[in-house]
């Protein structure tokens, strides 16, 4: 998966989750999610995945269901 994303200042970055299997990692993300919540709490309301965790930790968990991620300057 790829993404890009750009500020107001017009700084963009990139952002890249590669792995073998997207639809298993997937599930492996959702439960892990849910563990975290229940062990961890969040603040009320609707939550991103990146509000609710630290992203870089939730995507080093993946690296256990072979994902690798990466971020850089676009």
């Amino acid at each position: 998966m790829l993404a890009e994303a750009s500020d107001r200042s017009g700084r963009t970055v990139r952002g890249e989750v590669t792995g073998t299997d997207a639809y298993g990692t997937t599930a492996v993300l959702a439960v892990e999610g849910a563990r975290r919540l229940v062990a961890d709490g969040a603040p009320a309301g609707t939550r991103a995945p990146a509000e609710a965790f630290d992203p870089a930790d939730l995507l080093g968990f993946l690296a256990a269901a072979g994902a690798s991620w990466r971020v850089e300057a676009a």
